[in-house]
């Protein structure tokens, strides 16, 4: 079963700032905080093409 509540879910999209992305290397599991906009219906975060996010995402 699916439980979301999309009113929740858009209050929080247009009003936060931040987001977490977890990831897991081998097992490990990582959390990042990341800033965000959400924008035409898409989310956009800042980020660099090196780090953690990048490692854990290959």
């Amino acid at each position: 079963m699916q439980l979301y509540n999309s009113d929740k879910i858009q209050h929080f999209l247009e009003h936060a700032q931040t987001e977490f992305l977890g990831l897991s290397s081998e097992d490990v599991p990582y959390v990042i905080p990341l800033n965000f906009v959400w924008l035409n219906d898409a989310i956009y975060f800042h980020g660099v093409e090196e780090g953690c996010k990048v490692t854990y995402r290959q």
